[in-house]
């Protein structure tokens, strides 16, 4: 199944005077597969798959980016995550889970 004209309209609109993302298609096989994908075009240094239900901080891609540069040891950071409940007030927080290896 493919994704509803709507859907890549919606996507593509938008960004009419700036490329921001590129949006590619193929029959529906899940998600594993649409990052699969999407992972042979990727061109960047670094890779963010985040979900539909994820909201990031406008900030956040810069600061995982500069910590990633300044500590090469390091393939790969997370977020702190913030649960919320349906009226989008915290419901609990999750603290960051570092490890080294």
């Amino acid at each position: 199944m493919m994704a509803r004209p709507t859907t890549a309209l919606r996507c593509s609109s938008p960004c009419s005077n700036a490329i921001l993302f590129q949006l590619y298609r193929q029959a529906n096989q899940g998600v594993s597969a649409a990052l699969n994908h999407g992972l042979r075009y990727a061109k960047g240094v670094y890779l963010s798959t985040p979900d539909l239900d994820d909201i990031m901080l406008p900030s956040s891609v810069r600061i995982r980016a500069e910590y990633l540069d300044n500590h090469p040891a390091v393939g790969c950071v997370g977020a702190l995550i913030s649960y919320m409940d349906v009226t989008a007030m915290k419901s609990n927080v999750s603290r960051a889970i570092t490890s080294r290896g």
